[in-house]
């Protein structure tokens, strides 16, 4: 179900509801910034877009830092490093791509969180809220 299929769901729901159950469900719908960070951290970059709803955007994250994961292996970095060869420092760019991709994912993933949680404050209250 696409996100604004969901919402039209949500919005149609707390229409009927009061306002201290409208409170209580947005409390427990909303996504947490922290466990979108943390996911992203711990697991694979797109890991916390997976948790923020956006699939295809957490796939896209994990397939390049997957890719340049396996590159670093590839290359055997750690033994042609110590040989000093010029090739041996061909590893320091799929490393330099993983790390310029996990901070640019935990950066996005705090976006996304926050513009889920502001489409589903829009649709549990309305466009001004409780």
């Amino acid at each position: 179900m696409s996100d604004e299929g969901e919402f039209a769901i949500i919005r149609e729901n707390a229409r009927r509801k009061p306002d201290a159950e409208k409170i209580m469900f947005y409390e427990l719908k909303k996504k947490k910034t922290f466990v979108g960070l943390l996911l992203a951290l711990l697991l694979f970059g797109g890991a916390g877009h997976i948790y923020a709803g956006k699939i295809a955007r957490g796939i896209a994250f994990v397939v390049p830092i997957m890719a340049a994961l396996f590159a670093v292996f590839r290359l055997d970095g750690v033994s042609q490093i110590r040989t000093g060869n010029l090739e041996s420092y061909l590893i320091f760019i799929p490393l330099s791509l993983m790390l310029i991709l996990y901070i640019y994912a935990m950066w996005d993933v705090t976006k996304v969180i926050e513009e889920y949680n502001q489409k589903l404050h829009i649709a549990v209250f309305g466009e001004y809220g409780v």
